[in-house]
């Protein structure tokens, strides 16, 4: 019984650590589908994210990773800030034309937590 209840609260505990990223209107499996934006659901529903960027501001790098999937692209400045890039219009992967990349642009502070979400061209 003693390892059930512990079990339970570890889990618990583990739960509570990350908060869940909720975005009305914005379908993050669909999201998380169109990986380069080759199929045009990221442009589609991309101002619906970025009208709602506030929200994601605080969270942190795994609970974004985890809401919009692993993004298409990562930088690391000299203050070691991380940025995340999700690309909102297709990609070289799409169509080796392709010179210019809309993304969205999710910059964390050093302790890994959004301070700002932007738009950036590739």
């Amino acid at each position: 019984m003693f390892r059930i209840l512990l079990i339970f609260t570890s889990s618990l505990l583990l739960s509570s650590c990350f908060k869940t990223i909720e975005i009305k209107n914005f379908d993050a499996s669909l999201w998380k589908k169109d990986r380069n934006a080759c199929n045009g659901i990221r442009n589609s529903i991309s101002d619906t994210l970025f009208n709602h960027r506030e929200e994601l501001l605080g969270f942190k790098q795994q609970e974004i990773e985890k809401f919009l999937g692993k993004p298409n692209r990562t930088d690391l400045d000299a203050r070691m800030r991380k940025t995340f890039y999700y690309y909102i219009t297709p990609a070289t992967e799409c169509d080796s034309s392709i010179k210019d990349i809309l993304s969205i642009a999710i910059e964390f502070e050093s302790m890994n937590r959004v301070r700002f979400v932007s738009k950036a061209d590739l």
